[in-house]
């Protein structure tokens, strides 16, 4: 299918909106498995931890190397061979016959889910203008809490309906996500790799036609140039983004179990912490439409609210649906804010996508530390509420460093 047009590119944005939305379902299906799983393979809380932010090593430790690689075989087969992989390790996660395998075959779909990823900030750069990164970037990053929100709701429900264990539920979201593998196929199996769609005026006017490309531009005269004299700006949104998956993977990852224990019935557990993602979706979405010139402000404020709705759940479990869908808001408020903080650095030339790259292994060790942090407090203490008063104070932190971000970051560069 040739690429030549403006609508062409929204059509594969489409495409690769379902598939990070059954990349992430697949990821978040072990959330309510996980007392399952620790049950059977008679695991430590510990080990569990480590089995639902197993992939997001796979992004600390692969996402510069597969970028490279990426852009030598074109993004249009990165992404493919990424999902490729992770439907079939996914898959194979249900054929697992202890904990190492499990570790193994989850940490191999991870790198396909790297793989992907790591493709789509340089498929978002190659097909869209610099006016629409953060519009472009939204759209596919609004398929990750939707994703992860069906996998958290539904994994439970599926399996019970047709009386599934943890192994074949695994089978099944493999399955499911292999008809989204041949629709990309089929949609770039014509297109040369080195084909790229310009951008252009044209393509601004296709979505803002009364866009001025160069209002509010930053006096660029005083600014830094390139990765080295920008490095500080990329530590501090990578430390935000570290803190931000911290929160969110162990809200994700934790809370069916927290609710449980909490008196909640298991299903109930899951579809509460199920919100948490869902309601990221339309701030997701609005929040880079406000942004400009008001990035730190919004930034702070998601992290505030990040807080307060963990008190609530703390203090009040009873009321965590709410709480949940609150603390859903916030997180998703910061995320897409976060995620184009390297394209609108001004003077940073070439140098995108390794900021890019540092962002992204930056802040992917926030799963790594966070979730089995909460998971080892949960096996000395007998209890989840003193790693969940930690992730309170560890917000505020959060919210007050956003501050630090320089004044033209979130302006129209």
């Amino acid at each position: 299918m040739p690429l030549n047009n403006i609508k062409t590119r929204w059509i594969l944005l489409i495409v690769i909106w379902f598939i990070v939305f059954f990349i992430f379902a697949m990821l978040q299906a072990v959330s309510p498995l996980l007392p399952v799983i620790i049950e059977e393979l008679k695991i430590t809380y510990w080990m569990g931890g480590l089995l639902y932010i197993a992939p997001m090593a796979a992004i600390v430790g692969f996402s510069y190397p597969l970028g490279l690689f990426a852009d030598k075989i074109g993004v249009e087969k990165a992404i493919a061979f990424g999902m490729l992989m992770a439907i079939i390790f996914g898959f194979l996660r249900g054929f697992s016959t202890g904990f190492v395998s499990l570790l193994f075959t989850t940490l191999l779909y991870g790198t396909g889910l790297t793989f992907c990823f790591v493709s789509l900030a340089k498929f978002v750069k190659r097909y869209f203008p610099i006016y629409l990164l953060a519009i472009a970037t939204g759209v596919y990053s609004s398929a990750i809490p939707t994703g992860s929100g069906v996998g958290i709701s539904l994994t439970l429900p599926l399996a019970q309906f047709f009386e599934l264990n943890w192994r074949s539920t695994f089978w099944v979201w493999g399955i499911i996500a292999v008809p989204v593998f041949f629709i990309w196929i089929a949609l770039v199996r014509k297109q040369s790799n080195k084909t790229v769609i310009q951008a252009s005026s044209e393509s601004i006017s296709f979505v803002f036609p009364n866009n001025k490309l160069n209002d509010n531009k930053p006096d660029e005269q005083h600014l830094s140039s390139g990765l080295q004299g920008n490095i500080k700006i990329v530590l501090i949104a990578g430390a935000l983004f570290f803190l931000l998956n911290l929160f969110f993977y162990a809200a994700t990852g934790w809370l069916p179990t927290y609710l449980t224990e909490s008196g909640w019935e298991p299903g109930f557990s899951a579809l509460a912490a199920s919100t948490v993602p869902l309601s990221e979706i339309p701030a997701i979405l609005i929040s880079p439409l406000f942004s400009l010139g008001r990035k730190k402000l919004l930034m702070f404020s998601g992290y505030l609210g990040i807080a307060l709705s963990i008190l609530v759940i703390v203090l009040f479990p009873a009321a965590a649906w709410p709480a949940c869908f609150t603390l859903g808001l916030s997180l998703g408020t910061i995320f897409p804010l976060i995620l184009s903080i390297p394209a609108e650095i001004p003077n940073i030339g070439e140098n995108v996508a390794k900021a890019s790259g540092i962002l992204l292994s930056t802040g992917y060790l926030g799963p790594l530390v966070g979730v089995p942090l909460l998971g080892l407090f949960r096996d000395i203490y007998g209890d989840f509420l003193p790693g969940f008063i930690l992730l309170i104070f560890l917000a505020v932190f959060a919210a007050l460093l956003s501050f630090k971000l320089p004044e033209y970051i979130g302006k129209e560069s």
